[in-house]
């Protein structure tokens, strides 16, 4: 397995090989599918994809510059196909968490018949994200928040032709110029009732700030620590971590405003935890969202409170 920077910058790889790391685009085009060397689909990655690519895969990188939906078509040529697809937020290749979109089902017969993708128009009758070999071809869409980012496999599990196109719609821009901020680490682990996340920057250019979010699913999630771009290595303890899957990513904002997020990690605690979080202003009253600017969190777990100042910009 190759040993792959962590990165947030967008990898601009334009050489193909069937393996990680992926492609980078943000506009569809005509592509080839290829053999790869490296069996990289194991779980719990895989999803409702067989363990390890088929004979030919590709692999894609793409980013959200704006709010919205994102919805792709992958249109294979010739006959005889029978393509498959994973998409995994975030940016790690190969992945290491489970998809969020997957789609194993087999082709159907007649033109376009062979046509797979995500879009939710297609997929009412299944309203699905994920589909085994009976399902319809076709998934929902992704609600992509501003700078998050996706990695994408593509698969061919039949005997027709690699060549294939990727036609991408919904609501979102794509970006073309991801945020330049590379890490070599971002890590966490648990540790008795606390969650020990450690990252490390590897270059920053223009980035202003750093936000440490959490989330209780894949795609929900709220600020818990805040701070100026420093080159050294962090490390921060969540002490209030919630029962089921804590799901962990940073945020990054550039010059600009413009953000990008980091891949996520996720930990799991199997037994029940006294949790609850409210925020407060500066002068002490509840309020129900975070404003801008600087506010309070109060956070109690197991009966223990705690206080933190976050700033939101």
């Amino acid at each position: 397995m190759r040993t792959l920077l962590l990165l947030l910058i967008a990898n601009y790889t334009l050489a193909q090989d069937g393996d990680c790391p992926p492609q980078y685009i943000c506009t569809g085009g005509s592509f080839t599918a290829v053999t790869g060397a490296t069996d990289e689909l194991t779980p719990p990655n895989n999803g409702c994809l067989a363990v390890n690519e088929a004979t030919s895969s590709y692999w894609f990188q793409i980013c959200a510059l704006t709010p919205g939906t994102i919805q792709f078509t992958i249109s294979p040529s010739g006959n005889n196909n029978d393509y498959d697809f994973a998409v995994w937020g975030g940016i790690n290749c190969p992945p290491t968490i489970a998809p969020i979109r997957c789609s194993y089902a087999i082709s159907q017969a007649g033109p376009g018949g062979d046509n797979t993708g995500v879009n939710s128009s297609n997929n009412t009758s299944e309203n699905d994200n994920s589909e085994g070999v009976f399902g319809n071809q076709w998934v929902n869409d992704i609600v992509a928040p501003i700078g998050a980012c996706y990695t994408i496999n593509i698969n061919n599990y039949g005997t027709g032709s690699d060549d294939f196109t990727l036609t991408f719609g919904g609501t979102a821009t794509l970006n073309c110029a991801p945020l330049p901020l590379e890490m070599t680490t971002f890590e966490c682990r648990k540790q008795e009732n606390v969650v020990v996340l450690n990252w490390e920057y590897f270059s920053i250019t223009n980035v202003a700030s750093i936000e440490l979010e959490r989330g209780m699913t894949s795609d929900n999630f709220i600020p818990i620590w805040s701070a100026p771009v420093s080159l050294d290595r962090v490390t921060y303890f969540d002490r209030s971590p919630i029962f089921g899957l804590n799901y962990y990513r940073l945020k990054a904002t550039d010059m600009d405003g413009s953000v990008s997020y980091s891949d996520m990690c996720a930990i799991e605690f199997d037994k029940v935890l006294t949790y609850n979080m409210e925020f407060y202003n500066l002068l002490g009253q509840r309020i129900k969202e975070p404003p801008k600017g600087i506010y309070l969190i109060k956070m109690t777990l197991n009966g223990v409170t705690q206080w933190k100042k976050m700033y939101k910009e």
